[in-house]
């Protein structure tokens, strides 16, 4: 026998609580609460619709991967990189260029699939951002 059990917890509370999560932490728990918020506006999605939804949101780089790109950036411009970091940002960029591809095909293949447009498409999943114009 199971017993349901509701809370209330205060949106400060909860943001605190997600706020001490780490990188990777928080990116899980975005993807769960992106999946949350496309089951309640659309119940109802068909299985190809979810697996495009998955691929889009996998195909990213880790945490530890987006740090690393990020710092070898900042000391490539700074003119700071040995040869061997040198060839590993690029490798890491051209990983981060191939997901990107990836997510892209996805999100083409989901408007076709939705009859909508890229930027819908876009804009439904959380990746276009407008500054109200």
């Amino acid at each position: 026998m199971s017993t349901a059990l509701q809370i209330t917890v205060p949106q400060k509370a909860l943001l605190a609580a997600v706020g001490a999560l780490d990188v990777d932490e928080l990116d899980h728990f975005l993807d769960e609460v992106l999946r949350l918020r496309a089951q309640r506006i659309a119940p109802s999605i068909p299985s190809s619709e979810i697996a495009l939804v998955d691929r889009i949101h996998a195909a990213t780089l880790d945490a530890n991967e987006r740090a690393r790109l990020q710092d070898l950036s900042e000391r490539l411009e700074l003119d700071t990189l040995r040869n061997a970091e040198l060839v590993e940002l690029q490798a890491l960029a051209d990983k981060a260029e191939a997901l990107n591809v990836e997510r892209m095909q996805a999100v083409g293949e989901l408007a076709l699939m939705r009859g909508q447009t890229l930027d819908a498409v876009l804009r439904d999943l959380g990746m276009l951002y407008t500054d109200g114009a």
